[in-house]
């Protein structure tokens, strides 16, 4: 069954992988869609599929950005944003329980996945752009699980702890 308004026009416009539209729709995805969203920040729904859309030249507002990623408890679109600039995202100070066994196992667990997702992408001896995406989602969480083994041994060498 295809997704389609009254009006015939489809519903869901497919995003190229590893795009900005595609990162914002990720980011309203993560709050529980355009309706959350609009309460989350100063924006309408409206404005927010606008900013979703690959044939708008709109872009969301940083302080739409800020609010959104704050209650999604991500810093998805700024990790996008960082990573086509050449650079990374850490969360300073996460705190919270020291665990470097727990996350070693996990960024063993989304390099694996970024092993799995570029092996598949390659079988046909083709990358689409939408396998591309793929790999770098799978990429940026595995950056991020690695930058919380980081975070858990830099707490243990400062003396706060060894690994439970």
């Amino acid at each position: 069954m295809k997704n389609t308004h009254s009006s015939g026009r489809q519903a869901y416009k497919p995003r190229p992988g590893g795009t900005l539209t595609e990162t914002v729709t990720e980011l309203i995805r993560s709050v529980g869609g355009l309706e959350r969203a609009a309460r989350l920040s100063r924006v309408s729904a409206t404005s927010l599929q606008k900013y979703s859309d690959p044939d708008e030249d709109r872009h969301m507002p940083v302080d739409v950005v800020l609010a959104l990623e704050a209650a999604a408890g991500a810093a998805i679109v700024t990790r996008f944003l960082a990573a086509e600039l050449g650079c990374t995202v850490e969360r300073i100070g996460a705190g919270g329980s020291i665990d470097l066994g727990a996350d070693t196992a996990a960024a063993m667990r989304e390099t694996a996945d970024v092993i799995e997702t570029t092996a598949r992408a390659l079988a046909d001896g083709v990358v689409d752009e939408q396998e591309a995406g793929e790999i770098i989602r799978e990429t940026d969480e595995a950056i991020e699980a690695l930058q919380a083994v980081r975070e858990s041994a830099r707490q243990v060498a400062r003396g706060g702890g060894g690994s439970q």
